[in-house]
């Protein structure tokens, strides 16, 4: 924050119009051939014979004849310096000069006290209510026109300091706003808040630019429109990332007719959200007043320092957001990681201590006294959970070239109808071991293109899942048919316990195990449909599913026709 005698100053609770008014903001460049000049006496051939030099000299000279009269010419007109009579009838001159000053206390207005009296209490008299020069009767013309250009150079670097200041506060006073947060929408929102606040503008957008270069509006403020927060609300030509500042006329022409002369604006800057020379976005802001704002003026270098300054926060704001998500994605995997130890380890030990068992029997056959088909059967048993066993190493095998991005295709034309027919004959009989009746409906020459080992294992997950959460006595149905844009479609539908729609988006994630009232008895690591999507994906295709709780699943999956 650039630490000035504006930054220590607490931050304006008001707009920073209410202190410096925008036509004392504009007239900062006033000359001292252009001011407008209040000349007040009650003698009118002295007022007369001062508004003739002033206007030969190239000044706008006002007059009045009275206090009273000056104080409403202060109090409506723009001046810049006062040339006023000590002795009036209904005010007197010190008076008037107090009043002026109080009116004008947050900029300087020059007041010229013009006496016949010359004595030194005098002077000081009106000096200390708040003149800033004095002037004696009768007086010499050509000193009048030194101090009037004295007093009018002294107006214009008062009046560029107070304007610089002003613009300083409200740089300091947004800054100190982006600061505060790193959640970029609020970030957003509470800084051009504070910059409609404080330069008193009725509305204001930012706009950002995703990686596809296209704009989204990320904050509106100002009246309740609906079509503000639309993003053609300006012109398409406005919204890039390479667009620069346009002039506050481009940028009000480009903003949507309608809405401007619903809302009387009449003038619009455009500023760029800068970081490290990319544009990140940009922030417009609007005015009722045409000459709100100058591309060549100070006022609008500021707002393209506070675009920079923006620009930055926002940078910071999309880093930590992206930073946020990464570690919430790294919570999520490792949770993810640590219920598949947990149920690898429960999948590992359960056929572990099958086998164990079973081996401990078989070693002890002489006391138990087993015949030759009782010791076949524990050796198939056995050998069972070493297939259950291979398949769970093999699992987490192709999870992990799946993560390594290691995954080798080999495709070549596949019958789909035998290769079913091999996975369902053994699958079949522990169906009908639950009434589960298992249906194949695939014509003989259905062709697809894809890795043989990809389809067995995909087909064989799916079909081994649907019995796992089917109920008894249900059927299960397995449909391939070619569709017309030269794709294969394959579904295993089942009549199982279905699966809740708040389920589905993470269905085929990596270590995903639903709870329902057939999982426990399922088993299972989580990794089957994870591999299934990225077997399909590698070859080709996509897989979904649909389902409705109590109802069943309908696994679908499409394929590249041979």
């Amino acid at each position: 924050m650039i630490e000035t005698q504006a930054s220590r100053m607490p931050a304006p609770s008001a707009p920073l119009s209410a202190i410096l008014p925008v036509d004392d903001v504009d007239a900062v460049a006033t000359t001292d051939t252009t001011a407008t000049i209040l000349v007040c006496d009650d003698h009118e051939d002295i007022v007369d014979m001062l508004v003739a030099v002033l206007e030969l000299e190239g000044f706008t000279p006002i007059a009045a004849h009275c206090g009273t009269e000056a104080l409403e010419i202060v109090r409506t007109r723009h001046v810049d310096l006062v040339l006023l009579d000590k002795s009036m009838p209904d005010l007197d001159g010190f008076d008037v000069c107090r009043r002026i000053k109080r009116m004008t206390a947050l900029h300087f207005l020059p007041v010229i006290l013009v006496t016949a009296k010359a004595d030194k209490a005098d002077r000081l008299a009106g000096l200390r209510l708040g003149a800033d020069d004095y002037i004696t009767k009768p007086f010499d013309v050509e000193e009048i026109l030194a101090k009037v250009r004295v007093m009018l150079r002294i107006k214009h670097i008062e009046d560029q300091l107070l304007r610089r200041n002003a613009e300083l506060a409200l740089f300091n006073a947004v800054v100190s706003v982006v600061g505060e947060s790193l959640i970029l929408e609020e970030m957003l929102h509470d800084s051009l808040a504070e910059i409609l606040r404080l330069m008193d503008l009725p509305c204001g957008w930012i706009f950002l630019w995703d990686e596809k270069d296209t704009a989204s509006l990320a904050v509106y403020l100002g009246p309740d429109d609906a079509r503000a927060a639309r993003p053609d609300i300006f012109d398409a030509r406005l919204l890039g990332p390479s667009a620069h500042a346009a002039e506050a006329s481009d940028a009000c022409a480009l903003l949507d007719e309608a809405f401007r002369a619903r809302h009387g604006l009449r003038a619009c800057a455009g500023i760029p959200l800068k970081a490290k020379g990319r544009v990140l976005g940009s922030m417009y802001l609007a005015s009722q007043d045409e000459d709100r704002f100058r591309p060549d003026g100070a006022g609008f270098a500021v707002l393209q320092s506070l675009g920079r300054e923006l620009g930055i926060a926002t940078e910071h704001a999309l880093l930590y957001r992206d930073t946020r998500q990464t570690v919430e994605r790294l919570r999520e995997i490792d949770r993810l990681k640590s219920d598949f130890i947990s149920t690898a380890s429960h999948e590992f030990r359960t056929p572990l201590s099958i086998i164990k068992g079973f081996a401990n029997l078989l070693q002890r056959k002489e006391a138990f006294g087993f015949d030759a088909a009782a010791e076949k059967g524990y050796l198939g048993l056995i050998d069972g959970q070493i297939n259950a066993l291979t398949g769970l190493v093999e699992d987490m095998l192709d999870a992990s070239r799946i993560e390594s991005g290691h995954i080798a295709v080999q495709a070549r034309p596949l019958a789909l109808a035998p290769l079913a027919a091999r996975i369902a004959t053994p699958l079949a009989l522990q169906a009908r071991e639950r009434g589960i009746t298992l249906t194949i409906r695939i014509a003989e020459d259905l062709l697809v293109r894809a890795d043989p080992g990809h389809v067995e294992q995909v087909v064989s997950n799916l079909l081994s899942n649907a019995i796992k959460y089917s109920d008894d006595d249900t059927s299960i149905t397995v449909h391939a048919y070619p569709l017309s844009d030269g794709m294969a479609r394959v579904d295993v539908h089942d009549q199982g316990v279905g699966i809740d729609a708040a389920h589905m988006p993470s269905l085929f994630g990596r270590f995903v195990r639903l709870e329902n009232r057939r999982s426990i008895e399922a088993g299972g690591t989580g990794l089957g449909l994870y591999i299934a999507r990225n077997w399909i994906e590698a070859n080709g295709g996509r897989i979904w599913a649909e389902s409705e709780p109590g109802r069943g699943s309908v696994f679908s999956f499409t394929l590249p026709l041979a």
